[in-house]
């Protein structure tokens, strides 16, 4: 079963008590996130952030008045949420296995080797020739990419007052949102 959605994220516990099947999450560095959400215009949504604040205050304690905030703001405080539910949900099962989107872009046939082998998986000929041959340019909703570059594609979108104003937004969050630890290795 795959369930990639950002949507779920509130609801994974439930999702991954549906089958048997391993956890697998992708976590990929908050500012790239961002910078494609910017781009694409994504994230934010008016109509969302109300349940987005109350899971925010029941999950995290956490009280924002996201009437007030620009866009950026609010799409930070989305990935906040979202994120956040996320890491906390991972490190509440330990068993889920979790991976840095990154770190797979970095070299992606041998991540995804080792990540199909802590699955218990193989990855196949084809599967490592899909990953060679969508390593190129690529544009929005295509799955080719030039991986080295996906990494630091960020720092080409933001500038150092928008990355402020994101960091600002998720270090409202408390710990065990997990924020603080991804900024720490930033790409």
């Amino acid at each position: 079963m795959v369930a990639k959605t950002v949507n779920g994220c509130c609801y994974l516990p439930w999702i991954a008590a549906l089958s048997d099947a391993r956890v697998l999450v992708v976590r990929r560095f908050p500012l790239n996130v961002l910078s494609s959400w910017k781009e694409l215009g994504h994230g934010g949504d008016p109509t969302e952030l109300a349940h987005l604040a109350a899971v925010a205050r029941t999950r995290f304690s956490l009280d924002i008045d996201h009437d007030a905030m620009t866009q950026l703001e609010r799409q930070a405080f989305t990935l906040g949420v979202l994120g956040g539910v996320v890491h906390a949900a991972s490190v509440e099962h330990p068993d889920w296995v979790t991976v840095r989107h990154d770190d797979l872009c970095i070299n992606p046939v041998e991540g995804f080797r080792t990540l199909a082998s802590s699955l218990g998986l193989e990855l196949s000929d084809a599967s490592r020739r899909y990953l060679l041959e969508s390593d190129r340019d690529g544009t929005a909703y295509r799955t080719q990419r030039s991986t080295a570059e996906v990494p630091r594609r960020w720092r080409t979108r933001f500038d150092a007052r928008e990355i402020d104003v994101v960091g600002e937004v998720l270090d409202r969050f408390p710990p065990e949102a997990g924020w603080r630890d991804w900024f720490a290795g930033a790409p």
